[in-house]
């Protein structure tokens, strides 16, 4: 006769099919696919609205109008599919990435951060910046004006560049865009910089220095 046992053999309550932390390269495309659908021309898409404007081929509908009222479903889909199924990752990414000490996937966050809020803001002119993230402790962010987030969006640009700049343990894996090169992603930080400057040269953000830089930097873009 003989007894045997297990101390963990009824520990049921941690599931290994339900993860309380996903894995980098597992929410990087997940957050790529949001951003691509969001702002692309598809379904639920803010692009299958704008792209009748510039002529690209359109389908019968609320799109085939030439007019955008702002209540469509792509537009108001995209808002939230934005803030839920891509920011909120991304701010996870950049805290995940900053424990593991991996730059490199740091800096990819902040990158798409930065083109995901620029974008907002160029279409709705306003979002939730300062207080987003906060859950249930603050539930209905504060929406910031364009003019207050667009300054605040360089940094993390420049932060992305000296990110991508470091060695990191851990490669980039799961990037749709780039596959990892981080070469790209620099020059990709560099172009999107440039595009902001672009956006906002009449106004005192302008640095006619830093773009003469930019430009005149065969490796930059």
């Amino acid at each position: 006769f003989s007894v045997t046992s297990c101390d963990d053999f009824l520990d049921i309550n941690e599931s290994p099919n339900s993860p309380t932390e996903s894995r980098l390269d597992l929410v990087l495309p997940s957050v790529q696919a949001v951003i691509f659908e969001s702002l692309g021309n598809g379904n639920a898409s803010v692009g299958d609205l704008a792209s009748q404007f510039v002529h690209h081929t359109t389908q019968r509908g609320e799109s085939n109008f030439y007019f955008v009222a702002g209540n469509e479903f792509s537009i108001a889909n995209a808002w939230p599919n934005l803030y839920a199924a891509a920011l909120k990752d991304i701010d996870d990414m950049i805290t995940q990435a900053t424990e593991l000490n991996s730059p490199h996937y740091l800096g990819v966050a902040q990158v798409l951060k930065v083109y995901t809020y620029s974008m907002m803001v160029d279409i709705w002119g306003m979002a939730a910046f300062t207080e987003f993230g906060q859950g249930t402790a603050n539930p209905f962010a504060k929406l910031d004006e364009g003019a207050d987030i667009y300054p605040q969006l360089f940094p993390l640009l420049d932060a992305a560049v000296a990110n991508f700049a470091l060695e990191s343990p851990v490669d980039v894996g799961g990037d749709m865009i780039y596959e990892g090169d981080v070469e790209k992603w620099t020059k990709l930080a560099n172009s999107l910089k440039l595009k902001l400057y672009n956006q906002v040269r009449l106004t005192a953000l302008y640095d006619a220095a830093a773009v003469t830089a930019l430009l005149s930097d065969p490796d930059a873009l």
